[in-house]
């Protein structure tokens, strides 16, 4: 998915637009970055969400993960989905 194809996602348009000043900063980051690279800014964007008194919804983060595993290899899926585990969210993530 490119960068213009989710910022035309439809579930993107639902997401309220402090969290989506959040989520943009946080793609632009993590833009060409591996995934351990990313992990920073994924911690980072939670703490300003949750700062805000906000937080990502699972649909939204799913979004948000569905985008950032586009391309990560094997590895990084595998690091990822430790992560994922570690957060405890659900296995449909």
């Amino acid at each position: 998915m490119t960068r213009v194809d989710w910022a035309n996602h439809p579930a993107v348009r639902k997401i309220d637009i402090r969290k989506l000043s959040v989520l943009m900063a946080l793609m632009n980051q993590s833009e060409g970055k591996s995934f351990s690279e990313m992990i920073p800014s994924i911690i980072d964007a939670n703490k300003h969400l949750t700062a805000m008194g906000l937080a990502f919804t699972n649909d939204e983060i799913k979004l948000i993960f569905d985008v950032m595993k586009k391309d990560m290899s094997e590895e990084e899926v595998q690091q990822f989905n430790k992560l994922r585990s570690l957060m405890n969210l659900p296995t449909w993530l």
